[in-house]
């Protein structure tokens, strides 16, 4: 559902944006984590997440990829 700025507004248009590049870096560590071939540390340098956050990524992607 694509909103321009002028119908949502300037600040909930940034809330927004904002958003879907948290959803967008999320599935680029998913993406390399399946990849196999970057450590957790290294994917969260190159998406900006928290190493944490990409642990608990690597922890739920073990129960999926292993059913």
């Amino acid at each position: 559902m694509l909103q321009s700025i002028e119908e949502v507004g300037m600040e909930r248009g940034m809330e927004i944006g904002m958003e879907r590049l948290e959803q967008t870096r999320i599935q680029i560590a998913k993406s390399l984590l399946q990849s196999g071939k970057l450590t957790q540390k290294e994917i969260a340098t190159i998406t900006g997440l928290k190493p944490d956050e990409i642990t608990k990524l690597a922890n739920k992607g073990v129960q999926k990829w292993s059913r």
